[in-house]
């Protein structure tokens, strides 16, 4: 067992300075010891009695673009929950990290949120996702995974927006190197199978983001509530019943 003296004195201190309520002072004293385990760059294994802890070494430290990443992923939940209405002390909790931590990281509330934002409005995982379509599928399955990778993009997006209170969308916080690349990759998806389409892929790429981005809304959703099956089927086949 190792006891975090270098921290305990540290928390002496502090209370030495005049944080005499009991209260103030513990949360003083977890902050403390997260920000001297940080800088030890051990983690704590268990926690054995209050301000002492067995510790383990830790992994190769996160370079500070990593670290940055991994509070960003480790918030979100939180966000999409609550929305702004988050304190960053909450924020360090969700991420496991000191407060002090997160300011260093990212300097202020704001960064933090845009940050987020950002990650959320980040194309790349929807084209990863549609570039991870098989090609050897039958059409009609490619189109249901289209539809099923562009729904969760929207769905993930509409939240996230709603949660945060915000009304730009994707193109306002991210900087787009190819605003058509996903047009590219459904050309991909379907390619050899453009005789067997009654429009161009471009057309059937907007009815599929259309469609999608309608379905994806609460509000449109209800009460009748379709599955990726059914829209792909309603894209591909309309609603007249074939002869």
């Amino acid at each position: 067992m190792t006891g975090a003296g270098g921290l305990r004195s540290e928390c002496s201190l502090t209370y030495d300075r005049g944080v005499q309520h009991p209260a103030e002072f513990f949360d003083r004293v977890r902050e403390e010891r997260a920000e001297f385990l940080e800088r030890a760059e051990v983690e704590p294994a268990d926690e054995v009695a209050p301000g002492f802890v067995t510790v383990r070494a830790r992994a190769r430290p996160l370079s500070p673009e990593d670290r940055r990443d991994a509070i960003i992923t480790a918030i979100l939940p939180l966000l999409r929950e609550r929305g702004r209405d988050v304190s960053t002390r909450e924020l360090a909790e969700a991420a496991g990290v000191a407060e002090g931590t997160l300011f260093r990281a990212f300097g202020d509330k704001e960064s933090i949120l845009e940050a987020a934002t950002a990650r959320v409005m980040d194309p790349l995982p929807l084209r990863t996702a549609l570039r991870g379509i098989d090609r050897e599928l039958p059409v009609e399955e490619r189109v249901v995974a289209i539809v099923r990778a562009l729904r969760a993009r929207f769905t993930e997006v509409g939240r996230y927006m709603a949660a945060m209170g915000l009304r730009d969308g994707p193109a306002h916080h991210v900087t787009h190197r190819n605003p058509g690349e996903w047009l590219e990759i459904l050309r991909e998806i379907l390619a050899g199978d453009e005789h067997r389409l009654a429009v161009d892929v471009d057309t059937l790429a907007h009815f599929v983001r259309l469609v999608t981005f309608a379905s994806s809304i609460e509000q449109f959703a209800r009460p009748r509530r379709f599955d990726d099956e059914e829209i792909a089927s309603l894209i591909l086949h309309g609603v007249i019943a074939p002869n």
